[in-house]
C-alpha cells in the first residue's frame, strides 16, 4: 500500500514540475528591452581656439546648451555627438558636423521607431581676447619720439610679446624689455607744449574694442616715467588715417587715471569701452597725458614727457 502511495505521489510531483518548467519557458522567450535613458550621451562644440567644449545635456527637458568663448559668431559651429548603438541619428546625418547655432538647432534621434528631438542652443561670451602679436605701429607726424628705440631692450615689439611683470622691480621677468617714448619733437605742437606723447597703432583688422590694458614697467607712483594718465582714441574715418595725425578724425573712447584707479600689480592700467557706443575700428591712438615726474617735479631724476610700459593686452566685443 505504501509503495502504491509513493508511486502516485511521484507521478503528481512530476506533472507539477513539468507544468512549472513550461510556465518558466514562456517567460524566457520574452527578452526584456531596457529603455534608452540618454539618446544623446554626450555633445561637444569647437571653440575659436580649436578646443572642444562639452555641452550641458538635460535629458528630461531634451536640451543641449553650449557655452563658447572665442568664436567670432555662431553661424558655423563644429559639433560632435555621442549616440548609443541602439539609436539612429536622424538629424544631423553624421555625429560630427557643422551646425548653424545662431538661431538654435535640433538634434533628432530615433529610438525603437520613435523620434526624440533635442533643442540645441549656444551662448557666446560677450567678449574675447584679441591677439596683439600682429599689431603694428602706424606713424603719424605728431606722434611721439622713439629716441630709445635703438636700445636692445626698448622696442615696440616688447609691448606685444606676451610678457609682463608680476610686481614692481621684477624686470628680469620681461628680460628688461619695455617700450619707452618721449613727447612729440615738434616744439609748435600741442603735444609738445603739454608734455603729451601719442602712439598710433594698426590692429590689422577692425574690431569693437572691449578693453585695453597696459602693464607698467616702472614702479607706479614713485618712478618718474611711470604712467599716471592716458587717453584712448579710435579712428572714425574711412580708409587709412591721415598721416598728419589730424585729431578731428579720431574719437575718444576712454581714459585711465592712476589718481582715480591706482595700478594693482599685475592687473595693469585698463580702459574699458562701452559696448553700445564704441565704434568699430582698425586704428587706435594711445595718448600719454601725464607721468609721475610731471605731477611731482621734486622727483630727483626723469623728465615730464617720457612714458614706459612693458606689455599690452586687448579684448574685443563679439559680433554685435
Amino acid at each position: 500500500m505504501m509503495k502504491k502511495a509513493k508511486y502516485v505521489l511521484g507521478i503528481v510531483l512530476s506533472l507539477f514540475l513539468f507544468n512549472a518548467c513550461d510556465n518558466y519557458a514562456e517567460f524566457e522567450t520574452e527578452v526584456p528591452v531596457n529603455p534608452v535613458v540618454a539618446p544623446v550621451r554626450g555633445a561637444w562644440a569647437q571653440d575659436g581656439n580649436g578646443t572642444m567644449l562639452e555641452g550641458m545635456i538635460d535629458q528630461e527637458a531634451r536640451t543641449i546648451v553650449f557655452s563658447l568663448y572665442t568664436l567670432p559668431d555662431l553661424t558655423m559651429v563644429k559639433v560632435k555627438l555621442d549616440i548609443p548603438k541602439r539609436c539612429e541619428l536622424v538629424s544631423p546625418k553624421t555625429p560630427e558636423c557643422i551646425i548653424d547655432l545662431s538661431k538654435g538647432a535640433k538634434v533628432i534621434v530615433e529610438v525603437n521607431g520613435e523620434e526624440i528631438s533635442y533643442d540645441v542652443t549656444a551662448k557666446l561670451a560677450a567678449f574675447r581676447d584679441f591677439d596683439v602679436s600682429g599689431i603694428k605701429l602706424y606713424r603719424c607726424q605728431n606722434d611721439c619720439e622713439e629716441k630709445w628705440n635703438k636700445e636692445a631692450n626698448i622696442k615696440f615689439e616688447f609691448l606685444i610679446d606676451g610678457k609682463f611683470m608680476s610686481g614692481p622691480g621684477k624686470y628680469t621677468e620681461v628680460g628688461y624689455g619695455n617700450y619707452q617714448v618721449s613727447k612729440c619733437p615738434d616744439i609748435n605742437s600741442e603735444d609738445y607744449k603739454n608734455d603729451w606723447a601719442t602712439v598710433t597703432m594698426d590692429f590689422g583688422e577692425a574690431i569693437y574694442l572691449h578693453k585695453i590694458t597696459f602693464h607698467p614697467y616702472w614702479n607706479v607712483g614713485s618712478d618718474p616715467h611711470s604712467v599716471i594718465k592716458y587717453d584712448m582714441y579710435a579712428y572714425a574715418g574711412v580708409g587709412e588715417p591721415d598721416k598728419s595725425g589730424d585729431w578731428s578724425q579720431w574719437t575718444k573712447i576712454g581714459s585711465f587715471d592712476y589718481n582715480k584707479t591706482p595700478t594693482v600689480w599685475p592687473n595693469g592700467d585698463s580702459v574699458v569701452c562701452d559696448k553700445d557706443s564704441v565704434p568699430k575700428a582698425r586704428y587706435y591712438r594711445l595718448r600719454f597725458i601725464e607721468n609721475w615726474k610731471k605731477g611731482h617735479p621734486e622727483t630727483g631724476w626723469g623728465v615730464p614727457g617720457v612714458y614706459a610700459y612693458c606689455e599690452m593686452q586687448v579684448s574685443m566685443y563679439n559680433k554685435r
